[in-house]
């Protein structure tokens, strides 16, 4: 009487396993862009929450606001929160704020940030109310000031 073995060999195995792996070295690397994209997208939608509360303040007040700290009453907490008053990202956009602050992202290849943290710096125009975005590029090289 024949006795079935089932299973796999040892040779099966370690083809798989390497298959694995390779599959793992590749994708890797794109998890980390990811990553970045996603610190730049969140980067810009606070910079546009700044924006939507620059104009809340002109529709309020009729005149636009001189600093950030006009507008910490018009946005949401996470959003000042999110902005700083320096390059290292330490000092939190207050109530006494001037026209600069600056937003943690994933990728600027003119970094305005220092020590490890990438930040853009986004500048607000007293006279007309818009706030644009300081130098440097995303993850898909598109220029921050063109956002």
């Amino acid at each position: 009487m024949k006795k079935l073995q089932k299973g796999f060999t040892l040779i099966e195995l370690m083809i798989v396993v390497a298959i694995i792996a390779i599959l793992a070295a590749v994708a890797a690397p794109k998890f980390g862009e990811q990553i970045k994209k996603s610190k730049d997208a969140k980067g810009l939608a606070l910079v546009g929450n700044w924006r939507s509360a620059s104009q809340l303040h002109y529709s309020d007040d009729g005149v636009y606001a001189t600093g950030y700290g006009q507008l910490v009453d018009n946005v949401d907490d996470t959003t000042v929160n999110s902005a700083f008053t320096d390059t290292a990202l330490t000092a939190k956009v207050t109530s006494t704020s001037g026209v600069d602050a600056y937003v943690e992202v994933g990728t600027a290849s003119t970094n305005q940030g220092t020590g490890t943290k990438t930040a853009i710096k986004a500048t607000l125009n007293a006279s007309t109310g818009a706030i644009s975005i300081v130098g440097g590029n995303d993850t898909k090289t598109t220029a921050w000031a063109d956002k």
